[in-house]
């Protein structure tokens, strides 16, 4: 690549922390993971005993595949990796493989180990690093956002694609409510890494002959190369232990992202024997309303998961079994350090490609496969709606009004409530109905509604925005208040800043508590819909959401075009 050269980096190769020399590494370790699941059903439980049911258990046993020189001691020298259990020098699959999981790392080696090893180019040190790493999403495509961009990728979204299926199990569709949540705690106990990794241009010299011919075959299809070498090349890496603690959350109450993530942490808490009282009880109401997957890789021990309290009880046995001079103990943890971003210890396998035209035909079939991976995530989960514009229509007969609030609101999606949802319930008069078509466009969202009373109520402004009518009396024909429904989609008049009304709800009796199309975290209109004209108590509710909108899968610094 003497004409036409990929770029390198200047961040150093370990931490400028570490000691020199330090350890050197024959070959890196056969880490051991155990993976177990539970899955608790979406019911009122009590925190204390809620039982977990075990739906799958899984391990690599990492001792039958040790060759007979495995040594002891921080060194760690030669030891025979089981496939699919790589380290440095190795490649890894950042679009479809499941993060923190050594099953995205590749069989097939892209540099030459031993002669890496023979020049003493692969290091290892003990490290003692441990974060909790909290993934969240009000839907599929903002959790995948999420994740992305804590392994350093702003601005992205589509890495990553099994970890869905990892944290969350199979599912063909899930409800427009369900937000998703992980909570990573990792403890980092051993960095592996090849000296000079951060610059390309020493790691060139060891690139394997069948990976240096395919890479610049143009014969040779891009996705054939991602799933024999993966997408990155690996050059500095932290092994250890993870507890992952997944939730696939009934969000009726429409909390944010923020309370879930709270709410995540407190649930870790209680497990890790942290929590307060406070804690406790966020976790229980993270616990309660949510199918839950915990999955714990590294340690000699595992997790015990058929209960809350089985859990807490091993917690602290699993980890202090993740010993970092004991190689059946260690699991691969992504980057050396917290909030290591990916571009910090992997290289794009199109880096290494000679000519330009090559780099970029294989970066953009990456870009390709994150798309892909975004478009499917949408297809699991159908985007919220949201209320576009309010209908009210009044007749003599119920059938008539209910006919005439169809027509109005006319082929497209729509939500309206008929019979026996009369606005003038029991006072008399017209049969007066209400109804709502939908978008799941934010931007096209109504932003505030208001009821206004007087004969010539029917018009309104606020912040300089004048509101639409509905043009209908809501006592038409009972006597009583003239009242009149507006509303905008201006968002300078918003009941609340950068929200928009998803939905709104009618209730009918007489103490003001929620029934059709309500939920919690709903606010109601004050004004009785029948005032002055008597029959029942009628109120308007209404549901306000900050919307989502979605990262589009640019992933810019995860790739670095020359």
């Amino acid at each position: 690549m003497a004409a036409d050269t990929a770029p390198s980096r200047t961040n150093a190769d370990a931490p400028k922390d570490c000691p020199r020399p330090a350890e050197h590494l024959a070959w890196i370790v056969v880490p051991h993971e155990e993976v177990l699941s539970m899955r608790l059903p979406i019911l009122p439980l009590a925190f204390a005993s809620a039982t977990l049911a075990v739906l799958a258990a899984a391990g690599i046993d990492a001792a039958a595949t040790q060759t007979a020189h495995a040594a002891s001691g921080p060194s760690s020298v030669r030891q025979a990796p089981h496939p699919g259990w790589r380290g440095p020098g190795y490649g890894y699959d950042v679009a479809n493989s499941a993060y923190f999981h050594g099953g995205g790392i590749k069989t097939t080696p892209i540099l030459d180990i031993d002669k890496l090893e023979d020049r003493g180019l692969l290091r290892t040190q003990p490290s003692s690093d441990f974060d909790q790493s909290i993934t969240v999403g009000s839907n599929l495509s903002e959790y995948s956002r999420s994740l992305t961009t804590s392994v350093g990728v702003s601005g992205g979204i589509g890495a990553f694609r099994a970890s869905v299926r990892t944290s969350f199990g199979s599912f063909s569709s899930v409800s427009t409510e369900t937000a998703f949540i992980t909570n990573n705690a990792v403890a980092r106990k051993r960095q592996y890494w090849i000296e000079g990794g951060s610059r390309i241009r020493n790691l060139t010299p060891y690139l394997m002959p069948e990976f240096k011919e395919d890479v610049n075959d143009p014969k040779v299809e891009p996705e054939e190369l991602f799933r024999t070498y993966g997408t990155h090349l690996l050059h500095n890496v932290g092994f250890g232990g993870v507890l992952s603690m997944n939730y696939r959350h009934n969000n009726i109450s429409n909390a944010s992202t923020r309370s879930l993530s709270i709410e995540a942490q407190a649930a870790y808490g209680a497990i890790s024997g942290s929590t307060s009282t406070s804690d406790e009880r966020r976790s229980r109401n993270l616990v309660s309303n949510s199918e839950i997957s915990i999955r714990s890789s590294g340690g000699t021990n595992s997790i015990d998961v058929t209960s809350i309290d089985a859990a807490k009880a091993s917690f602290t046995t699993w980890q202090g079994s993740i010993d970092p001079d004991n190689s059946k103990s260690l699991a691969f943890v992504g980057g050396p350090a917290a909030n290591a971003a990916l571009d910090t210890w992997a290289w794009p396998i199109w880096d290494f490609a000679d000519s330009r035209a090559r780099r970029r035909e294989i970066e953009d079939r990456f870009d390709a496969a994150l798309r892909a991976n975004a478009s499917y995530f949408k297809t699991l989960q159908e985007p919220p709606t949201y209320v576009q514009e309010i209908h009210v229509a009044a007749a003599k007969s119920a059938t008539a009004a209910e006919a005439q609030l169809r027509q109005r609101l006319g082929s497209g999606d729509f939500v309206m409530y008929p019979a026996p949802w009369d606005l003038n319930r029991r006072a008399g008069g017209s049969f007066i109905y209400l109804g709502y078509t939908t978008t799941t466009d934010p931007s096209e969202a109504v932003t505030d509604v208001v009821i206004t009373s007087g004969k010539n109520g029917n018009h309104y402004a606020r912040a300089g925005v004048r509101y639409r009518p509905t043009n209908v009396d809501l006592n038409q024909g009972a006597g009583g208040a003239y009242l009149w429904l507006l509303s905008t989609r201006n968002p300078a008049a918003a009941a609340q800043r950068g929200k928009v009304v998803r939905s709104l709800g009618v209730q009918i009796n007489n103490d003001k508590t929620a029934n059709i199309g309500v939920g919690p975290g709903w606010t109601i209109e004050a004004t009785d819909l029948n005032r002055g004209a008597g029959g029942a108590h009628i109120y308007l509710w209404s549901q306000l959401q900050a919307p989502n909108p979605l990262a589009e899968a640019q992933n810019r610094n995860i790739r670095r075009r020359p």
